[in-house]
């Protein structure tokens, strides 16, 4: 299932949820954000092991294979939809299951070529046709059996926020690589005010970007890994973001950051202070990134 969905017939639930997956598109142009989803697949799936793409991020969640069924089949939804409100006045749009879908579908069973092809090609097709508009096309409506009355340009926003949602559901799958599909866990999110330039930052620690588009980053470092979201306006200087490192070797990953060249000045930004053995039984130092996010180095000491 996509996590943190509303049950079906939940129409509070479903409105919140929507308004929430078509805020993650900000003030870009939906269409374009359309336009990068199959490309972007492509670049994260490159080199996948297919056993790896069969894997499910936790216990009752999709796999990378299960989530391009239902990026298959959500197109084929979105389609008709589109295609319902262009040609109808006010036409009631059908509310699926998509849990149910996954099921009858055998989505754990899918080939994730055959359904990443589909999407291509329905995807293309569609564009063609969101990109014919009028400008008074955007505002003809349709009635969703959950949300309520819906335009044609609030439907642009929706598939857009949707595929950045599952975008960043693969990239979360793919980053996990060999752990085991039980091993639930929580990573941090920090802000950002520009997330190309804290890729870079981070790419000088040894971090490798995982995923990135208009509204999230998540950067890896082997088991280490942050996801970052767009703060603009952040003040790095008041900024009280932060996350524990939690490490076998404090010393060593500070000296690898450290290969960066990141002032130790208490008051600059960027910096990275040496570990010091703390009388609360930790080994530590802190990294603060030029956002002003505070990471600290933590590594347990034998008591």
């Amino acid at each position: 299932m996509t996590p943190n969905t509303p049950a079906p017939g939940d129409a509070a639930g479903w409105r919140a949820f929507t308004a929430s997956v078509a805020a993650r598109v900000s003030d870009r142009d939906p269409l374009d954000v359309q336009a990068e989803l199959v490309p972007a697949l492509r670049a994260a799936l490159a080199g996948v092991a297919p056993a790896d793409l069969r894997r499910p991020e936790a216990p009752g969640r999709w796999s990378v294979a299960a989530v391009l069924e239902h990026l298959a089949d959500a197109e084929l939804v979105f389609g008709f939809r589109l295609r319902q409100m262009l040609t109808r006045d006010a036409p009631p749009l059908e509310p699926f299951d998509q849990d149910a879908w996954a099921a009858r579908g055998d989505y754990a069973a899918g080939d994730p070529e055959e359904a990443l092809a589909t999407l291509a090609l329905l995807r293309a097709r569609h564009l063609r046709l969101w990109r014919g508009l009028g400008a008074a096309d955007w505002t003809r409506v349709g009635v969703h059996g959950d949300r309520g009355p819906e335009t044609l340009r609030d439907l642009a926003r929706i598939v857009a926020g949707h595929d950045l949602a599952h975008r960043a559901q693969v990239a979360r799958i793919v980053a996990a690589g060999a752990a085991p599909a039980a091993a639930d866990r929580v990573t941090p999110t920090l802000p950002s005010r520009d997330l190309a330039a804290t890729a870079a930052f981070y790419a000088r620690l040894g971090f490798r970007e995982v995923f990135r588009d208009a509204g999230w980053l998540i950067v890896a470092r082997g088991p280490l890994q942050l996801e970052f979201f767009p703060h603009p306006g952040l003040d790095p200087w008041t900024n009280d973001g932060g996350c524990c490192l939690r490490v076998a070797d404090a010393a060593a990953l500070h000296d690898a950051f450290g290969a960066a060249g990141l002032p130790v000045d208490p008051r600059a930004i960027p910096r990275l202070t040496p570990p010091q053995d703390q009388p609360w039984g930790f080994r530590e130092f802190a990294l603060v990134d030029a956002d002003g996010n505070l990471l600290r180095g933590l590594q347990p000491l034998a008591r």
